[in-house]
């Protein structure tokens, strides 16, 4: 008969719920879960030394039924191997819990910390592996050109996607038959040898990044020169580019003792100053707001404050990057937004959440959502920003073609 649930605490203010039998039979480490959002209780110690190793202390939590397919069977009589203290340890300072026809005594247990890390990394790898099972299970189109999807045009991102030199991953997209690519900086790029494959192909280039990630752009105290040379070179790069109207720009990173407002005004500042230059080429800023799991420290994050700095600037010229990863990561709530910001939207970008690989790989249910951005009226291509599960750049295409098919 098994017991309650009970709450390993460690120095990580993280949790792992366990099932717990009766005294004297030993927990088996593959029933371990990992749950990051339990924390300490107050007045408890993490962990103590028992025995000259670190053990942690097991805390009763919420009552679990029993997982399935564990039966008695699974467990040992010994509590642990020679040298180890017993798992049950120390006086009752719970009293017995009748749960169903048998009565289990909870008493303050101890594991050691190594039975709890290696249960967790097992579980890890038992996921990964599960993970890749499936993905081999996965009935994908076997479309010779997965690139040429049928509702949503992609731009798939050179830097992500392909190895070796830019003009030869122009040639890897082409083959998978992409019509676009997207690159990050433009500088020490052979962009004239980009371009010739581009125009071999008949594809185009949807953007690239005119300006990274930093402490300049929204630095009152910094001059805008660097930034408007910036803008400069990347219009006459763009224009090289078949079919390329669009850079990307990041606001930066945040500097101490100012706050966001005072960032984001500095970079508004400036970016005014580069308008007349869009504005004589016929070229458009798009500023990509970021998520703060993959990039901490930032000064934007989410729409409103990135629609907050393109109405300050009041611009045409001047857009969103609407990158749906960061989105989903920071803010949620994807289709309702990009209603709401459609006339900020210059451009779009996607990976699937959590791990940034192609969608179908995560949370994300991008057949609905490439149904509203169709809605909305966008016909630029769409970024392909994300990672390939497992560097299948094959499988990750057919993916994204059975994505975009209704």
């Amino acid at each position: 008969m098994y017991g309650d649930a009970v709450r390993v605490q460690d120095q990580y203010s993280e949790s792992i719920p366990v099932y717990a039998q009766r005294r004297n039979f030993k927990l088996a480490p593959q029933w371990f879960k990992l749950n990051r959002v339990a924390r300490f209780r107050e007045g408890e110690a993490p962990a103590e030394p028992c025995g000259g190793k670190q053990y942690l202390n097991l805390i009763p939590a919420r009552r679990e039924p029993r997982p399935p397919g564990i039966t008695k069977g699974h467990l040992g009589r010994n509590a642990g191997k020679k040298g180890e203290p017993p798992l049950f340890a120390g006086k009752s300072k719970w009293v017995d819990k009748p749960i169903g026809k048998e009565g289990v005594d909870m008493q303050p247990h101890l594991i050691p910390r190594r039975t709890v890390l290696l249960g967790s990394a097992a579980l890890v790898s038992s996921t990964v592996v599960g993970r890749r099972a499936n993905a081999a299970r996965e009935k994908l189109s076997d479309v010779k050109l997965p690139g040429r999807t049928p509702n949503t045009t992609f731009a798939v991102n050179l830097e992500m996607w392909f190895k070796g030199p830019m003009e030869q991953r122009v040639d890897q997209a082409a083959k998978l038959g992409y019509p676009s690519v997207e690159f990050w900086p433009y500088q020490n790029r052979n962009i004239p040898a980009i371009a010739r494959h581009l125009s071999t192909y008949k594809m185009t280039c949807s953007q690239f990044s005119a300006w990274g990630f930093g402490k300049e752009l929204n630095n009152p105290q910094a001059g805008a020169e660097r930034f408007v040379k910036a803008i400069e070179e990347s219009c006459t790069v763009a224009a090289q580019l078949p079919g390329c109207e669009l850079f990307t720009v990041v606001i930066g990173n945040v500097i101490d003792g100012l706050s966001n407002e005072e960032m984001h005004a500095a970079a508004v500042k400036k970016i005014k100053q580069a308008v007349p230059i869009l504005e004589r080429h016929k070229k458009t800023i798009i500023i990509e707001p970021m998520n703060p799991y993959n990039h901490p420290g930032h000064c934007l994050y989410g729409s409103k404050d990135g629609i907050a700095i393109c109405k300050a600037v009041g611009s045409e010229w001047v857009k969103l990057n609407w990158d749906l990863f960061h989105m989903q990561r920071y803010e949620g709530n994807l289709i309702d937004n990009l209603r709401k910001g459609r006339d900020y939207v210059g451009y779009f970008q996607l990976a699937d959440s959590p791990d940034r690989n192609e969608p179908g790989t995560g949370e994300v249910n991008y057949t609905e959502v490439f149904k509203a951005i169709k809605r909305i009226g966008y016909t630029r291509p769409v970024g392909l920003e994300c990672f390939p599960m497992d560097g299948d750049v094959v499988r990750a295409a057919r993916r994204i073609y059975g994505v975009d098919t209704w």
